[in-house]
């Protein structure tokens, strides 16, 4: 049974791991969230107070731009007399012309906090920014969170202890189950095994009665036989005391005879070994003493024959001739050296004979000419050898001059390769095609793309942000001056391509706007008053819409005199003084409207 619900434990206890696992990360997350939560509640608090500050700096700009203007009003009344027309409204009479404050508002403090504004609207949007981010991770989180949650169901709610307890109740069983089916394995083997050794008794069952059934018939017939041999049997050794009594006799008897023959058979045949040994030395020292015997004779007949030969009348008058015989021993050394050095003269003109043999006598004359020709090659290739001994010591003079060439290139590479890179680098020479002059764009256009955020994160309800990216829109374009727009809604960058038309519109005037600020701060004293927006209000719906025209008032709530060229009709009921141009049978027809 156990064994049989082995791999219902198995799928319980990879279920209760995947679900202990993913009740582990619910609880990071949950950590993860609870501090990302908290994050984002502390980095809207310092959103909220930048914002409160920008909003004093803006309002405090106001007052003074004010106070400049009431200020600029009263010097220039200062300056009417009567009769003269106003340089403002060119009417000669002045009747309630503009008093100065006692407050008068200059021109640097003015820049100073136009300045604090700029740099209050910078914080509040890297604030934004961070806190854009912060709620992107803490929303990631909480899908996370949620997707954990869906997948776990009930078990998100469960004691992370009471799932472990129960993983580890599934792995007993499991574990228990694994050794019954590893038992049950193992009792099948040995039934398998006890099977085979039966079906092996059987078959030696089989085996031993067959044989029992031949040794019964061999029984039989050897008993018969016995009986018939009991028959030839003497009576007196009938008997089997008598008879083993006559069997362990002569069985003694044939021991010590066969240990006699044993004795007498080694006797004779060391004997006879022995024997002809000595009838091999025998006949060796026979032959070599007749032998012997000859050669005396024949030395002795010898000895006699040369004593005659030599005029010794016997060999008593021999012995008083005969030589000392330290100078027979030189005598036969040199007797003996020129044997030698005779057998080999005749060895090396028996080579010789045999070497020349079949060969002929070469002409001479023709043999000279070849040495000659020989000698006139050897004297061609000896110039041509001293030749190439002189052309390899150019060469190598080349090869060391053309070293210390190469010496000097390296030397002026070394010196002119920071150069030569920095070039490369200001030529494009890069991943990105990115030359200097881009590089330089980039940077001013990071800072457009910034100052535009503030106002695309207004009008696209925070939304949208404009980011400089490197990726480039061909493989043989240059890069670095491409943009991007990051959708907070999604928390990933796309092209601004995949914007509508309504968006597209706010992304762009957000961009002219910015390019107008990095314009005057890039300036110095230079001031741009005045913007002019040409169409594009049409791709808007009324709720974007209120977002630009908000955006385009707070641009005019800074100083700034801003112009709307447009055919919307909606535009009509929020612009207070619009300069209306109505097209006529005889041409077009302009006039201002106030209110």
């Amino acid at each position: 049974d156990i064994a049989a619900r082995l791999g219902r434990y198995q799928a319980q206890l990879a279920e209760l791991q995947r679900v202990i696992a993913a009740r582990k990360s619910l609880e990071k997350v949950n950590i993860a969230c609870s501090t990302a939560a908290k994050q984002v509640t502390e980095q809207e608090k310092v959103l909220n107070s930048l914002e409160a500050a920008c909003r004093q700096v803006k309002d405090r700009l106001q007052e003074l731009q004010e106070q400049w203007a009431k200020g600029q009003a009263g010097f220039m009344a200062a300056s009417l007399e009567v009769g003269k027309p106003c340089p403002v409204c060119g009417s000669a009479h002045h009747p309630r012309p503009a008093e100065a404050s006692g407050q008068m508002t200059d021109e640097q403090q003015l820049k100073a906090q136009q300045q604090r504004v700029q740099k209050a609207e910078q914080e509040r949007e890297v604030q934004f920014q961070k806190l854009g981010h912060l709620k992107t991770e803490y929303n990631t989180l909480v899908n996370r969170q949620q997707d954990l949650e869906r997948e776990l169901g009930l078990a998100a709610a469960a004691q992370l202890s009471d799932l472990l307890a129960d993983e580890k109740s599934s792995q007993t069983s499991y574990e228990a189950a694994l050794a019954a089916e590893q038992q049950v394995k193992k009792i099948d083997r040995l039934l398998s095994d006890l099977e085979d050794q039966r079906k092996e008794c059987e078959e030696q069952v089989e085996q031993a009665e067959k044989s029992w059934r031949l040794a019964e018939a061999a029984y039989q017939k050897a008993e018969a036989v016995a009986n018939e041999r009991q028959l030839a049997v003497p009576a007196e050794y009938r008997d089997p005391a008598q008879l083993g009594k006559a069997q362990q006799q002569a069985v003694k008897q044939q021991t010590f005879l066969r240990a006699a023959l044993e004795t007498a058979q080694t006797t004779v045949q060391a004997t006879g070994q022995q024997k002809i040994k000595c009838q091999t030395v025998l006949d060796g020292v026979q032959t070599h003493f007749a032998a012997t015997v000859k050669r005396l004779e024949a030395d002795e007949a010898d000895f006699a024959a040369r004593l005659q030969q030599a005029g010794f009348a016997d060999e008593a008058e021999y012995q008083q001739a005969k030589k000392p015989a330290d100078y027979r021993e030189k005598l036969e050394e040199r007797i003996g050296l020129f044997d030698r050095e005779l057998a080999t003269a005749k060895d090396r003109a028996t080579r010789a004979q045999q070497e020349v043999a079949g060969l002929e006598q070469p002409d001479m004359a023709i043999v000279q000419s070849r040495l000659a020709a020989c000698q006139a090659a050897h004297s061609e290739l000896l110039a041509g050898y001293t030749a190439s001994m002189a052309q390899v010591e150019r060469q190598a003079k080349w090869l060391d001059k053309l070293t210390s060439i190469n010496t000097a290139i390296s030397k002026i590479e070394a010196d002119y390769g920071l150069v030569g890179r920095l070039a490369e680098v200001v030529n494009g020479t890069n991943p990105y095609r990115l030359t200097f002059q881009r590089f330089v764009l980039g940077a001013l256009l990071d800072d457009v793309a910034t100052a535009a955020n503030e106002r695309l994160k207004t009008m696209s309800r925070g939304r949208y942000l404009l980011q400089r990216t490197m990726d480039r829109a061909r493989k043989n374009a240059a890069g670095g001056l491409e943009l991007e727009v990051f959708d907070n809604y999604t928390g990933v960058a796309r092209g601004v391509t995949t914007l509508s038309g309504g968006e597209t519109f706010l992304a762009s005037l957000s961009l002219a706007l910015g390019l107008a600020d990095v314009v005057q701060s890039y300036a110095g004293g230079m001031h741009l008053d005045t913007i002019l927006v040409d169409e594009g209000f049409g791709t808007l719906d009324p709720e974007c819409l209120d977002f630009a025209i908000k955006a385009l008032l707070d641009l005019q709530r800074g100083g700034r005199l801003v112009g709307i060229i447009s055919h919307v009709p909606e535009l009509k009921e929020r612009i207070d003084a619009r300069l209306e141009v109505v097209p006529t049978e005889r041409g077009s027809r302009a006039s201002f409207k106030v209110g």
